[in-house]
């Protein structure tokens, strides 16, 4: 039997062995709302004024989310009982990432976004796509991707990774 290879890539990445990943469903949709909110207004700060990250966070709102879920995948990393991070992906874009602000810079980012990665390898893509705000820029960096040459707007970078071929054809 072929091992799988997303929970091998899971089992690697997990910084914490309570930390465990699923596809999200209706019923996290207010509790990744709730991530959201938390993540933006708490963690932008550092390049956003209060005021502005208080505009992002209401940008879509419930909705979005809702609509996140049906249709494109969402993963959600659970600690425990607890949901403590997100991530939205469409094809070989990652929509946005998301973790609760107690539960940063513990790996749950870093092991959302190789797990995007390896779905979209999975299928085929050779680029990782995705537009991070200002306050994300050094994550994504420190994963390997790259800005894109254009700044989508004063608060967002375009950037992208090249998916090695091995990655793809797992």
């Amino acid at each position: 039997m072929t091992p799988n290879p997303v929970l091998h890539l899971l089992h690697r990445t997990r910084p914490n062995p309570s930390l465990h990943f699923r596809l999200a469903d209706p019923s996290d949709v207010t509790s990744l709302y709730d991530i959201r909110q938390a993540a933006i207004r708490r963690l932008s700060l550092t390049h956003l004024s209060e005021c502005e990250a208080a505009a992002w966070a209401e940008r879509g709102g419930v909705p979005r989310v809702e609509q996140a879920i049906t249709k494109d995948e969402v993963w959600v990393a659970r600690l425990g009982p607890q949901l403590v991070g997100w991530l939205h992906r469409a094809a070989n874009s990652i929509e946005g990432l998301y973790v609760s602000p107690p539960a940063a810079r513990q790996g749950v980012g870093t092991a959302l976004v190789m797990l995007a990665e390896s779905h979209i390898a999975q299928r085929g893509h050779p680029l990782v796509i995705l537009e991070s705000s200002l306050n994300a820029v050094r994550f994504y960096l420190r994963l390997g991707y790259a800005p894109a040459g254009t700044q989508c707007s004063s608060a967002a970078v375009a950037m992208s990774k090249h998916l090695e071929a091995a990655q793809r054809r797992r």
